[in-house]
């Protein structure tokens, strides 16, 4: 193959492949009725699934839905669908980002080293690891992301058992306890547990068993324990605003126990790098010695 023809196959691979990953990161204008349904939550939004208009989908949710169908049937291959759950992130977008990810590094990691003369075979076997490692890279990043929330909405239940339990002590009942206690902050975790409890009330279900699904689909055990609680109290049928500030400051003392195991776990980790960096400064300080010691 003469060099112009080699010239010519690989400007036009890098021209597709930045055309695609451009034409993945470039915002487009959805239509309105589709942003309105993606503000919708989980439980009053319709199944897009595979019945979506194209044109209701903008590019990123596109790719991402051309990934899905081909990949969801190998496990190892899914994104985690709780974590993207928890952080409100459709999966769409998300398998979008990863094959933007997947084609950049492919192109990137092989055509840089064939512009340095290397060939073809190792940089395309190169760009195939780096690929396979990018595709990755988003779930981790979630998984991340989904672990503090997840810290966060601990938190945010056992603040909100005592909520609930102040407003029972104040003499609300235990319905309306439940939706004054999630009026109290504009947090992400109260509008969560808000809109649940709105969800549940047009539904007719019960408050706690809005809060043990929500609870189920965010993975957050402490807010399933509140759940149990204030279905507990509501069988009791007595006040029980003592009790739920009780279980609230045991839930509190638990995860601050958690907290203060993981942080000295990670204190004693640092251990094994300050000691190795002990022994390379005391290598540094013995070699000039031994240097001039030695004959010669």
């Amino acid at each position: 193959m003469s060099p112009l023809v080699l010239a010519m196959l690989l400007s036009a691979v890098t021209g597709i492949g930045v055309t695609l990953v451009l034409a993945g990161l470039t915002p487009s204008s959805p239509a309105l009725d589709a942003a309105v349904a993606r503000l919708r939550p989980d439980t009053l939004r319709p199944e897009r699934g595979r019945t979506t208009r194209s044109s209701e989908l903008t590019r990123t949710e596109r790719l991402g839905s051309w990934a899905l169908a081909r990949t969801e049937r190998y496990t190892f291959l899914r994104a985690p669908e709780a974590d993207l759950a928890l952080l409100q992130i459709p999966v769409e977008v998300h398998y979008g980002k990863k094959v933007i990810a997947t084609f950049a590094s492919l192109l990137a990691c092989t055509f840089l080293p064939m512009l340095l003369g290397l060939g073809f075979v190792i940089p395309f076997g190169i760009g195939m690891l780096f690929a396979a490692f990018a595709w990755f890279v988003p779930d981790l990043s979630v998984r991340d992301r989904a672990k503090d929330s997840r810290e966060d909405f601990a938190y945010a239940s056992v603040s909100y058992l005592r909520l609930v339990a102040i407003a029972r002590r104040a003499g609300l009942g235990l319905v309306a306890s439940l939706d004054s206690a999630a009026h109290k902050s504009d947090s992400w975790m109260f509008l969560r547990i808000r809109e649940e409890l709105r969800l549940a009330r047009w539904a007719g279900e019960t408050s706690w068993d809005a809060l043990e699904r929500l609870a189920g689909r965010t993975g957050v055990p402490e807010l399933k324990e509140v759940a149990d609680i204030i279905r507990l109290a509501n069988d009791s049928g007595a006040s029980v605003s003592d009790n739920l500030l009780a279980r609230a400051a045991s839930m509190r003392d638990r995860l601050l126990t958690r907290e203060q195991t993981a942080a000295n776990a990670a204190t004693s980790s640092m251990g094994i790098p300050l000691a190795a960096l002990a022994v390379l400064f005391l290598i540094a300080m013995l070699i000039p010695a031994a240097m001039q010691l030695s004959p010669g």
